[in-house]
């Protein structure tokens, strides 16, 4: 899960193992695009892809495919084995895939 999303398929997969998830609400971090000034490299696109199909994100996998295919970009081609379903329920993004609101 290069270079985006290793960080949600762990803390998933953690969640669906039955371990409680800590969040910090004052952590900062820089990324060197904002998807409003700079767009989501594609690369980044293409991991949220594989994330994506990993845990069954269908309608996330088909915009962000589109976002791909804005960009000139091709999807990947690698097949992910789904998750099962009781494993998936674990998958969240409430917040959105990458700028969404707070939850906190």
């Amino acid at each position: 899960m290069e270079p985006w999303g290793a960080d949600l398929d762990f803390s998933w997969r953690a969640k669906a193992a039955g371990f409680d998830l800590l969040a910090c609400p004052d952590a900062l971090f820089e990324l060197s695009f904002t998807d409003e000034e700079k767009p989501v490299p594609p690369a980044f696109l293409s991991s949220a892809v594989l994330l994506a199909r990993k845990w069954g994100l269908a309608e996330l996998e088909a915009e962000l495919a589109a976002r791909l295919e804005r960009a000139g970009e091709r999807l990947p081609e690698v097949a992910m084995e789904m998750l099962p379903g009781r494993a998936r329920a674990a998958a969240d993004l409430r917040g959105g895939p990458f700028f969404g609101d707070p939850l906190w």
